[in-house]
């Protein structure tokens, strides 16, 4: 059964979870460029004793941001004659 006791459990835990990473929430909302997002997955599980229930926290604490362009051409002639290195 799901019920008040259950959804009770989930917000307190949901809460202690958060407490338990202020300090590592705190540099990666400080350091976020863009909305700072955290997910939390909840998962409920009836087992023989009651509800199992499941907590995740997900959140970014860092970004990497990079770019590589290159053009390569298979077709295009090289200077140098084949078999021969320059400066040789």
């Amino acid at each position: 059964m799901l019920g008040r006791m259950t959804l009770d459990s989930i917000a307190t835990a949901i809460s202690a979870i958060l407490q338990d990473h202020l300090v590592e929430l705190d540099q990666a909302y400080n350091a976020s460029e863009d909305p700072f997002s955290i997910s939390v997955v909840i998962k409920i599980k009836p087992v023989p004793e009651g509800n199992r229930i499941d907590i995740g926290l997900n959140f970014v604490t860092g970004r990497v941001k990079d770019t590589v362009i290159r053009i390569i051409n298979e077709n295009q002639m090289s200077f140098l004659e084949p078999g021969k290195e320059s400066g040789k």
